[in-house]
């Protein structure tokens, strides 16, 4: 009778778990997918918290969501592009979980990946090697899928020009012309993606090559190249995905948790542009939701803009200066002269003696002391040499000429000749240099987003208003939107 008893308690209590193990369902719409798609995951049948965790056929971790009771998840698949099976698993609080799996890219996940190939004994050489072949590729890929996606945009916006007037024989050739582009830019995706992948694979090897170094106690400086070869990798895996995105290639995501962190982003204004044609400035979450971080962008050269203090008095026949480059380029390709032979009885090689900044056009002086304060005086230093001496006057006689000539002679026709056509020369040359230096290009960056915030439906005014409070200057914003 005990023995009865004990059997059916056993069977309720497995009856129970069973049903509990049961009651637990991961439901999807469908089983196959495309890149692009949304896959929306429902969880129910769980009391209390369960843990959502998704992973790529290499069985990668890529997602990962919490909540309560019965919830949804929604997936993007633009996110990981890989082909094959991905595996979903739910943990509930109580211990109890429950799998599914969706295809993407292949039906019925019948494309199955070949085996993982054997660990391969990379050295530290041949790793960084793969990593300066993969960022000498990213810029003309990356420059390549931004100029034909603008492409794109541009001609299905001249096509909505042209369909209003119908104009027939226009539309058709702008449709060839974009059907040719839409190939261009499928071509470069494929190729922007394929280096993902190979970035993604590079990562995961310096990875395991650090851990084996650490492991045998190897040399600390050759770990520290590895981890830094590491993040430099991991930096490079994240700008292609934010380019294949649509974002810029600094931009740095937030990481959303349970509890939401909305950042509140400022940044400072960029700074003067370096030696090395970049601009920085500081963004600093005002939320705290991440750390501060810097911004770079390319720009043109940095103008070195000098203001020098007056000579000083003569003394020793020698005569110097301050001078300070308001903008800090770092370079002294057109700093002026700091010092200059002079005559201690008080005439120099030019210029005048004593104390402040010397502005030659308007005569004013300021105090060296006021030199570094004085952010708005711009210096145009002339040549000492370039004075005029008195008495270097031109015998009339001279000017009146000799009166044995009566005519011009050849050499004279020659000279004003060649002198006219030596100034045609220069005027040309001054303005092809003039208008080669004033070309400005639009940034890949600025025109990717006016491109993005179109298809958004935002207005021009709108566009601009967000750009100018980003920081970027009126012109290059006129110059984009006017080439858009």
């Amino acid at each position: 009778m005990i023995k009865m008893k004990l059997v059916h308690l056993l069977f309720i209590f497995g009856l129970v778990m069973a049903t509990s193990v049961l009651a637990v369902d991961v439901s999807l719409a469908k089983t196959d997918y495309n890149s692009g798609d949304i896959v929306v995951v429902s969880v129910s049948g769980c009391s209390g918290t369960s843990l959502l965790l998704i992973e790529n056929p290499y069985d990668e971790l890529i997602a990962l969501s919490q909540n309560e009771d019965n919830w949804q998840y929604s997936y993007n698949t633009l996110s990981d592009s890989l082909k094959g099976q991905y595996n979903l698993t739910v943990n509930c609080a109580d211990g109890t979980n429950q799998q599914s799996w969706f295809c993407l890219n292949s039906a019925g996940c019948e494309l199955n990946l070949p085996e993982p190939e054997p660990p391969q004994n990379w050295t530290y050489d041949e790793l960084e090697d793969l990593f300066l072949d993969y960022n000498e590729t990213y810029p003309e890929l990356r420059d390549d899928f931004i100029n034909f996606s603008l492409e794109e945009e541009s001609l299905e916006e001249l096509i909505e020009i042209e369909s209003d007037k119908n104009e027939s024989n226009i539309i058709d050739n702008l449709e060839t012309n974009l059907t040719y582009v839409q190939s261009d830019l499928e071509d470069a995706k494929t190729e922007l993606n394929t280096l993902k992948e190979d970035l993604k694979v590079l990562k995961k090897d310096v990875g395991d090559y650090t851990k084996k170094l650490e492991n045998n106690n190897e040399n600390e400086t050759l770990i520290n190249q590895s981890e830094k070869l590491e993040n430099q990798t991991s930096i490079l895996y994240q700008k292609v995905k934010n380019v294949l995105n649509g974002k810029s290639e600094d931009y740095i995501p937030i990481i959303n948790v349970e509890d939401e962190c909305l950042g509140n982003i400022t940044c400072d204004s960029w700074s003067f542009c370096t030696a090395d044609l970049k601009k920085v400035r500081t963004c600093t979450d005002n939320n705290d939701c991440i750390a501060p971080y810097n911004q770079t962008l390319a720009c043109d050269a940095c103008i070195e803009s000098w203001i020098c203090g007056v000579w000083s008095s003569c003394s020793g026949n020698q005569q110097t200066r301050s001078c300070l480059d308001e903008h800090f380029c770092g370079a002294v390709l057109n700093k002026p002269e700091l010092s200059r032979s002079c005559s201690d009885s008080g005439s120099s090689s030019g210029g005048s003696s004593g104390s402040g900044i010397s502005n030659t056009n308007s005569g004013n002086t300021l105090s060296d002391s006021e030199l570094e304060q004085n952010q708005d005086l711009y210096f145009e230093p002339t040549d000492p040499n370039d004075v005029l001496v008195e008495g270097e006057l031109t015998d009339s006689k001279d000017l009146v000429g000799n009166q044995k000539k009566s005519s011009i002679d050849v050499k004279d026709i020659l000279f004003i000749l060649g002198s006219l056509f030596l100034l045609i020369v220069i005027v040309v040359l001054s303005y092809l240099i003039y208008t080669k230096l004033n070309k400005k290009k639009v940034s890949p960056e600025l025109s990717g987003y006016i491109l993005r915030q179109r298809v958004k439906g935002a207005t021009n005014q709108q566009i601009r208003q967000a750009l100018m409070n980003s920081g970027w200057s009126d012109d290059d914003v006129n110059l984009a939107l006017r080439k858009k």
